[in-house]
Protein backbone atom coordinates (compact mmCIF):
# COMPACT_ATOMS: atom_id res chain seq x y z
CA UNK A 1 0.00 0.00 0.00
CA UNK A 2 1.11 3.27 -1.34
CA UNK A 3 1.12 5.82 2.28
CA UNK A 4 1.22 9.52 1.32
CA UNK A 5 4.15 11.84 2.99
CA UNK A 6 3.69 15.29 4.19
CA UNK A 7 6.16 17.74 2.21
CA UNK A 8 9.15 18.37 4.27
CA UNK A 9 9.37 21.87 5.94
CA UNK A 10 11.09 25.23 4.15
CA UNK A 11 13.53 24.04 7.71
CA UNK A 12 13.77 20.39 6.81
CA UNK A 13 14.97 21.50 3.35
CA UNK A 14 17.80 23.72 4.57
CA UNK A 15 19.12 21.53 7.30
CA UNK A 16 19.58 18.75 4.94
CA UNK A 17 21.08 21.14 2.19
CA UNK A 18 23.65 21.72 4.96
CA UNK A 19 24.20 18.37 5.95
CA UNK A 20 24.59 16.76 2.27
CA UNK A 21 26.76 19.65 1.27
CA UNK A 22 28.69 18.75 4.39
CA UNK A 23 28.43 14.84 3.86
CA UNK A 24 29.23 14.86 0.14
CA UNK A 25 32.91 16.24 0.89
CA UNK A 26 33.57 12.83 3.40
CA UNK A 27 31.57 10.58 0.71
CA UNK A 28 33.72 11.65 -2.01
CA UNK A 29 36.12 8.41 -1.67
CA UNK A 30 33.37 5.92 -0.88
CA UNK A 31 31.23 6.65 -4.19
CA UNK A 32 34.55 6.74 -6.48
CA UNK A 33 34.99 2.95 -5.46
CA UNK A 34 31.36 2.98 -7.25
CA UNK A 35 32.31 4.85 -10.16
CA UNK A 36 30.40 8.10 -9.22
CA UNK A 37 32.72 11.22 -8.62
CA UNK A 38 30.49 14.33 -9.16
CA UNK A 39 30.39 15.77 -6.14
CA UNK A 40 27.36 17.88 -7.15
CA UNK A 41 25.49 14.40 -8.04
CA UNK A 42 26.59 12.55 -4.47
CA UNK A 43 25.31 15.93 -2.71
CA UNK A 44 22.09 15.44 -4.35
CA UNK A 45 22.03 11.63 -3.46
CA UNK A 46 22.62 12.46 0.15
CA UNK A 47 19.99 15.41 0.23
CA UNK A 48 17.34 13.18 -0.95
CA UNK A 49 18.12 10.52 1.33
CA UNK A 50 17.99 12.39 4.16
CA UNK A 51 15.09 13.99 3.53
CA UNK A 52 12.97 10.89 2.92
CA UNK A 53 14.37 9.82 6.26
CA UNK A 54 12.75 12.73 7.75
CA UNK A 55 9.48 12.22 5.99
CA UNK A 56 9.49 9.23 7.21
CA UNK A 57 10.63 9.69 10.58
CA UNK A 58 7.79 12.41 10.58
CA UNK A 59 4.93 9.93 9.35
CA UNK A 60 5.78 7.82 12.15
CA UNK A 61 5.84 9.79 15.05
CA UNK A 62 1.86 11.42 13.71
CA UNK A 63 0.79 7.53 13.97
CA UNK A 64 2.22 7.80 17.39
CA UNK A 65 5.35 5.66 17.03
CA UNK A 66 8.16 6.09 19.03
CA UNK A 67 10.95 6.53 16.53
CA UNK A 68 14.63 7.46 16.83
CA UNK A 69 15.01 9.98 15.12
CA UNK A 70 17.32 10.68 12.16
CA UNK A 71 20.99 11.11 12.44
CA UNK A 72 22.76 14.34 11.09
CA UNK A 73 26.22 13.81 12.24
CA UNK A 74 28.98 13.89 9.49
CA UNK A 75 30.95 10.51 9.42
CA UNK A 76 34.50 9.88 8.00
CA UNK A 77 34.20 6.84 5.57
CA UNK A 78 35.58 3.97 7.48
CA UNK A 79 32.92 4.87 10.25
CA UNK A 80 29.84 4.75 7.95
CA UNK A 81 28.05 1.38 8.31
CA UNK A 82 24.54 -0.10 6.88
CA UNK A 83 22.69 -0.06 9.96
CA UNK A 84 18.95 1.17 9.69
CA UNK A 85 17.76 4.70 9.74
CA UNK A 86 15.17 4.57 11.74
CA UNK A 87 14.76 2.28 14.87
CA UNK A 88 10.77 2.28 15.86
CA UNK A 89 10.91 -0.12 19.16
CA UNK A 90 12.49 -3.50 18.26
CA UNK A 91 12.41 -2.51 14.04
CA UNK A 92 14.74 -1.69 12.19
CA UNK A 93 13.50 0.72 9.32
CA UNK A 94 16.10 1.13 6.28
CA UNK A 95 15.25 4.46 4.67
CA UNK A 96 15.57 4.34 0.74
CA UNK A 97 14.47 7.22 -1.38
CA UNK A 98 14.40 7.67 -5.06
CA UNK A 99 13.14 10.95 -7.51
CA UNK A 100 10.05 10.00 -9.63
CA UNK A 101 10.85 9.98 -13.09
CA UNK A 102 9.03 9.98 -16.06
CA UNK A 103 12.37 9.03 -17.65
CA UNK A 104 13.17 5.88 -16.26
CA UNK A 105 11.11 3.69 -13.86
CA UNK A 106 10.73 4.63 -10.49
CA UNK A 107 13.45 1.96 -8.47
CA UNK A 108 15.70 1.99 -5.36
CA UNK A 109 19.24 0.96 -5.55
CA UNK A 110 21.46 -1.31 -3.14
CA UNK A 111 24.73 -2.28 -2.38
CA UNK A 112 25.15 -5.88 -3.57
CA UNK A 113 27.27 -5.97 -0.28
CA UNK A 114 24.48 -4.48 1.92
CA UNK A 115 23.98 -6.85 4.62
CA UNK A 116 20.48 -6.18 4.86
CA UNK A 117 19.67 -7.84 1.95
CA UNK A 118 20.97 -11.12 3.02
CA UNK A 119 21.35 -11.28 6.88
CA UNK A 120 17.62 -9.46 7.19
CA UNK A 121 15.00 -10.68 9.71
CA UNK A 122 11.23 -10.05 10.16
CA UNK A 123 12.88 -6.98 12.19
CA UNK A 124 13.93 -5.05 9.33
CA UNK A 125 11.48 -3.16 7.00
CA UNK A 126 12.38 -1.20 4.04
CA UNK A 127 10.39 2.44 3.50
CA UNK A 128 10.95 2.89 -0.19
CA UNK A 129 10.06 6.79 -0.50
CA UNK A 130 9.10 8.12 -3.59
CA UNK A 131 10.39 12.39 -3.47
CA UNK A 132 8.06 14.17 -5.67
CA UNK A 133 5.10 16.97 -5.32
CA UNK A 134 3.39 14.61 -2.96
CA UNK A 135 5.97 11.95 -1.95
CA UNK A 136 5.00 8.54 -0.70
CA UNK A 137 6.35 5.55 0.73
CA UNK A 138 5.51 1.77 0.48
CA UNK A 139 6.86 -0.28 4.25
CA UNK A 140 7.89 -3.22 3.21
CA UNK A 141 9.17 -6.42 4.99
CA UNK A 142 12.83 -6.96 3.48
CA UNK A 143 11.72 -10.56 3.12
CA UNK A 144 8.86 -9.87 0.81
CA UNK A 145 10.35 -7.79 -1.94
CA UNK A 146 11.72 -8.81 -5.45
CA UNK A 147 15.45 -7.99 -6.00
CA UNK A 148 16.42 -7.74 -9.62
CA UNK A 149 19.35 -6.73 -11.59
CA UNK A 150 19.29 -2.87 -12.75
CA UNK A 151 18.20 -1.81 -16.23
CA UNK A 152 21.13 0.09 -16.64
CA UNK A 153 24.18 -2.92 -16.67
CA UNK A 154 27.18 -0.49 -16.20
CA UNK A 155 25.40 -0.63 -12.30
CA UNK A 156 26.70 -3.06 -9.91
CA UNK A 157 23.80 -3.07 -7.66
CA UNK A 158 20.75 -4.83 -7.04
CA UNK A 159 17.33 -2.96 -7.61
CA UNK A 160 13.69 -2.94 -6.14
CA UNK A 161 11.16 -1.66 -9.06
CA UNK A 162 8.36 0.45 -8.03
CA UNK A 163 6.47 -1.36 -11.46
CA UNK A 164 6.40 -4.51 -9.26
CA UNK A 165 3.85 -3.61 -6.31
CA UNK A 166 1.41 -3.38 -8.99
Amino acid sequence: MKVILPTPSNFEKKLCSYFSEECAVSNVTEYSKRNQSNINKISKDIYYGKIAEILVFNYLISKGKKASPPDFMIYESKMKSFDADIKVEDVNIHVKSCLDSSKFPNSWLFQPNDPVIKQNSDKDILALVVISKKPYVYFRKINTVKFEPPVKKSLNKLVIYERSFS
